[in-house]
């Protein structure tokens, strides 16, 4: 079995198959068509999550005790928990007024964090389906920069948001902090 010696988040987001994610090494995620499968280190199966809308996009590790997926041509989110147990709700982004997202990501403010392509802004989503904050337009901000960001992700509090040519550093609140040119 193969296993990872980098974070889970950064696993999931290059697509590895084979995850190991509990702190002894025991426990492995593995998708397998419609499914994620929860392995123990001799390969049994011990739990199962089967989704009627496919492999998930992105797949991250939430938080202690949460896998995040997220659906970005039903723009639905999901979480189960370490056992593969659904746990709440399910998010349908245009129940919140988002109705086309290519990147989403937990937040530590007790939310999620979803890039809005429409109206180029980052919205702080709470897991009430309210909109906790918004950034301001990021076109406002980026004069001359096209296309939307490739990639979110938030790391100590900060929210990055990737272009090819640059990354924006927003605060908690959705501010802008800082522009990194990327090399």
């Amino acid at each position: 079995m193969r296993r990872f010696r980098f974070p889970l988040i950064l696993a999931l987001l290059l697509g590895a198959a084979h995850l190991v994610f509990s702190q002894n090494n025991t426990e492995v995620l593995v998708w397998e068509g419609n499914s994620l499968l929860l392995n123990n280190a001799s390969g049994k199966v011990i739990s199962e999550y089967s989704s009627k809308l496919g492999k998930p996009d992105v797949w991250v590790d939430a938080r202690p005790q949460k896998i995040m997926l997220f659906f970005k041509s039903y723009q639905h989110i999901e979480f189960l928990d370490r056992k593969l147990n659904r746990i709440g709700d399910a998010i349908f982004l245009p129940d919140v007024g988002v109705y086309k997202s290519n990147l989403v990501c937990p937040s530590s403010e007790n939310g999620i964090w979803v890039y809005d392509e429409t109206e180029r802004k980052i919205h702080l989503v709470d897991f009430k389906l309210k909109k906790k904050t918004s950034s301001l337009e990021l076109s406002s901000i980026l004069s001359g920069v096209k296309g939307h960001p490739t990639e979110m992700k938030e790391v100590g509090g900060r929210l990055y948001l990737i272009y090819p040519q640059l990354s924006l550093v927003l605060d908690r609140y959705g501010n802008l902090v800082k522009v990194i040119q990327n090399k």
